[in-house]
């Protein structure tokens, strides 16, 4: 919608060829859509992502046994954390 976003991207490991990486994300504001399209930009899709990835992906050529449902991007979290609305803690 043309708002701004800001999210900074760690690199924790990479694949020997070089076309899967593990990354954890800090949001800095909370657009929709936010992780996938920044990492679009950067040329490194989320694995799996028809929308803003490529649909042949990089991860299912890596992976192609794995039964992957298409267009449902690998994106987890591990952790979350949201300030309280009243008390900001």
């Amino acid at each position: 919608s043309g708002k701004p976003a800001q999210s900074t991207l760690h690199v924790h490991a990479i694949d020997e060829s070089r076309r899967v990486v593990l990354v954890s994300v800090d949001l800095h504001t909370g657009r929709q859509h936010q992780i996938r399209v920044h990492c679009a930009h950067l040329g490194a899709p989320v694995a799996n992502d028809d929308v803003y990835g490529d649909g042949a992906s990089a991860f299912r050529a890596c992976f192609a046994s794995a039964s992957l449902r298409r267009g449902r991007p690998l994106l987890h979290a591990w952790s979350l954390s949201v300030a309280h609305p009243h008390t900001a803690a």
